[in-house]
């Protein structure tokens, strides 16, 4: 009877352990669980990478058709920056209206100085004096197809700027070299040299026998030392069987901050327009 006795109260005892044991395991895991949970919806006010990406596309977006509509034919030219500037605070207005939903907060802000001023933006990649000086502006474009062609409001250096057309071998099939001097123009007839006429350029015009001299087919146009030059560039045409435009007046930088209860972030981009 004692041996009976004693067996049923280490049962006990063992069932008693093993709930307790059992209760601290849940609570750990539990515990576990809500921290988890709550990190990730933490981490979920973080700006991500793809939020950055898509915040800087719709902004670059808004800011060019923004000056696009201040500049087009017809409008009012002593209203430009006043329309550029309203639709650039409804733009600011409604995106702050949206990130609100979430708990966080953003704001775009603009400096349009240099529009203001005149100041065009240099022949580089980014518009910018310090940006990537050589690159690809079209790939894969017909020069006979090329309608538009042109550089207006320019300014070269002494050092010069160049700009070459190279075929599906990266054979240089045509360039034209422009500084402070004039310009020389080398194709697979020959080189040529001249003045440019005032600060205006259009290699559409016979006088630089682009469309003449370059063999039929495929080519790429490359800016060369596009940071010893500035001014407003056009090219328009067809290339790959599809319409393309290019064409850069000025740069306007833009800043975007953002907040949330964890984070706080400025960063501000360049963003050539019209283009």
């Amino acid at each position: 009877m004692d041996f009976g006795k004693n067996t049923d109260a280490q049962f006990m005892l063992l069932a008693g352990f093993i709930i307790g044991t059992g209760l601290v395991i849940t609570t750990v895991m539990l515990n576990s669980l809500l921290f988890e949970g709550n990190m990730a919806v933490e981490a979920g006010n973080e700006l991500s990478k793809d939020e950055i990406a898509n915040l800087i596309m719709i902004t670059q977006d808004e800011i060019r058709k923004a000056y696009k509509n201040s500049t087009d034919p017809g409008q009012n030219v002593s209203l430009k920056f006043n329309n550029f500037s309203n639709q650039m605070q409804n733009f600011s207005s409604n995106l702050s209206k949206i990130y609100a939903m979430y708990g966080e907060s953003i704001n775009v802000s603009w400096d349009i100085e240099r529009w203001k001023s005149n100041q065009y933006a240099n022949f580089t990649e980014n518009g910018m004096a310090g940006g990537r000086p050589d690159w690809s502006v079209v790939e894969g474009v017909n020069a006979s197809s090329v309608s538009i062609f042109r550089f207006t409001n320019t300014t070269f250096s002494i050092t010069g700027f160049r700009i070459e057309a190279r075929n599906s071998s990266n054979y240089t099939v045509w360039s034209g070299e422009f500084n402070s001097s004039g310009y020389k123009i080398t194709n697979t007839t020959g080189t040529s040299y001249g003045n440019v006429s005032g600060q205006s350029i259009d290699l559409n015009s016979t006088s630089y026998y682009f469309k003449q001299s370059i063999p039929p087919g495929p080519v790429s146009l490359y800016f060369i030392n596009g940071n010893n030059a500035y001014g407003k560039f056009q090219i328009q045409g067809t290339a790959n069987g599809r319409t393309f435009y290019r064409e850069r007046h000025f740069i306007i930088n833009s800043t975007l901050s953002y907040y949330t209860s964890r984070l706080r972030a400025n960063f501000t981009i360049p963003f050539s327009v019209p283009w």
